[in-house]
Parts: C-alpha cells; structure tokens; sequence
C-alpha cells in the first residue's frame, strides 16, 4: 500500500512538472510573439531586424520568415525612393528640353507680330526656325512614347533575316555630314561580304542611331568615332566606340537609365532628351540580346551589343 502511494505520489509531481514545464514554454512563446509584435510596429519605418535568442524551433522560423519578408519590403522602399528620384529628374529634364525650343519660338513668334516691317526673306528664315524647334519639341514628346511602346508587351518587333554589315554601313553613311562638321576620323571595321542574322531593320537602326549619335555628342573631342563588327558561330558583336571625354566609373550603371544624361556635354549640336540609351537597351533585350559599356574617359569609350546569329 506503501509502495502504491509513493509511486502515486512520485507520478503527480512528475505530471506537476511537466504541466509547469509546459505552461512556461507557452508563457515563453507568448512573451516571443509580444515581443515580435511590438518590434514589428517599431521596425517597420526603420532599417532593423528582428533578433530575437530563443531555442524555440517554431519562433527561430517565425524570425527567420519574418526578418526574410522585412528585407523584400526594404528593396521595394529603396527601389520606390529610386523610381522618385527618377521621376523628379525625368520632370526636370522634360521641362528643360521644352522649355528651350519653346522659349525661342516664342521669341520669334513676337518679332513676326511686333515687326510688320520684315522683309519676306527674313519672315521666312524666322519660320523655318520656329518650324525646326517644333519639328525639335515634337521629336521630343515622341521618344517618350517609343519608349512606353518598346517596353509594353504588346509592342511587336519581329525578327526576320537582316544583313547586319549592310545596315551599318548604311547608318554610318548617314552620319557623314555630322562627321565632317565636327572634324570627326571615321573607322570602319565590317566586312564586305554579308552577314545575315535574325533581326529586325527597324530596331537596329534606331539602336545604331542612338549610339553614334552618342558618341558624336559626347565624343567629339577624342576626334575620332569607329564601329566595328565581329562574329563567331553563334553570335555577331556590334561596337561602337570614340575615344573622347567618355563616362566615369561611377556612372557606369546608371547610363541606361531613363532620363539619365550626362550635364556637362558641351557639344551644342545636340539636343538629349536623356532616354536615347534607355530605348537602346530596351531594343536590344527585345531582339534577345544584350549591350555593355566600357569606359575611360580620353582613351575609349565601347557600347558593345552581343546579338544571337
């Protein structure tokens, strides 16, 4: 009867144990989750995690999910705050480059209405430059809707068999008076024979437009702006390349940004609306390809686009 009662009683206070043990983990967890909770509402305007020491495995998950989403929230914020700057520049830059052709068609719209006087010849000279700054505003306005076209899905851009070698050629030819009036060397590395790809017409010469534009515009000084094409059994690499004051290490990343122009160009034969490179990159991932850039200012500057044969 003895043996009975102690091994009853032995059994109780084990059961008493485990039942304290039991209701101080839930306690534990409890106070956890409070704890998560506050720091949450704390956190989530600020840069912290959640670091919290337990040997619970569930609440050890809990923090690890909760501090993972935490970090995605952060990305979105900065990419957020990115998208703002962006948008700030955008409407800045927008602004200026209509702001500067319509600030001179205005001035020339009031000599027509002040000067009654003017002789034909000089009215005529006065419109074909208030028709060539429209011509400007509207050149403008219609880059930003490429650009909205080129990145919606349902933009087509067939490809079809092109000769890439004959494309260039044809665009360099068309730049040739540029290369005169701005003392520009040319070097030309393509082939004669043909090179036949999967393209699309269209696309590549608004790609090669955009980038020997850009070299002449930020290339000049250098004197001399090449492009050269070289393939292999796969792919064809399209460069273009001038050896002027070319874009410093630290704005590498951001040149094919929308609206990103580089300030201190001084080639005034231009106007930039700062997305030309934006299009460029845009067209050339549409064509399943990809551009990089190289750069040291004064020495060579490559825009180099690696297409699919």
């Amino acid at each position: 009867m003895m043996t009975a009662l102690i091994f009853l009683s032995i059994l109780w206070i084990a059961t008493l144990i485990v039942a304290l043990r039991q209701y101080s983990q839930r306690k534990s967890i409890e106070k956890d989750l409070l704890y998560i909770t506050s720091k949450l509402e704390m956190i989530m305007e600020g840069d912290e995690m959640i670091r919290l020491f337990t040997d619970n495995p569930t609440v050890i998950e809990l923090q690890k999910q909760i501090n993972q989403n935490l970090e995605i929230i952060r990305r979105i914020r900065a990419n957020e705050h990115h998208n703002e700057a962006n948008m700030k520049r955008m409407l800045s830059n927008v602004s200026h480059d209509l702001k500067t052709p319509l600030t001179v068609i205005s001035g020339y719209l009031e000599m027509l209405l002040k000067d009654e006087n003017l002789e034909i010849r000089e009215q005529k000279r006065i419109l074909e430059r208030v028709h060539s700054k429209s011509i400007e505003i509207i050149n403008i306005v219609n880059y930003f809707f490429d650009l909205a076209k080129i990145e919606s899905e349902d933009y087509p851009i067939p490809l079809v068999p092109v000769d890439l070698h004959e494309i260039c050629k044809q665009n360099i030819l068309h730049f040739y008076s540029l290369f005169q009036k701005n003392n520009l060397e040319v070097s030309i590395d393509i082939p004669d024979t043909p090179n036949v790809i999967h393209s699309n017409v269209d696309a590549l010469n608004r790609i090669l437009n955009n980038l020997i534009s850009n070299a002449i515009r930020y290339g000049y000084e250098g004197g001399i702006v090449g492009i050269k094409v070289k393939t292999d059994d796969s792919f064809v690499t399209l460069t273009i390349w001038d050896k002027g004051k070319g874009i410093k290490e630290q704005h590498l990343n951001q040149v094919f940004e929308r609206l990103y122009t580089l300030e201190d160009s001084r080639n005034k034969n231009y106007q930039s609306s700062g997305i030309g490179l934006t299009i460029t990159k845009r067209l050339v991932e549409r064509l399943g390809g990809e551009i990089l850039l190289k750069s040291v200012p004064y020495e060579l500057t490559q825009f180099m686009i690696k297409l699919k044969k």
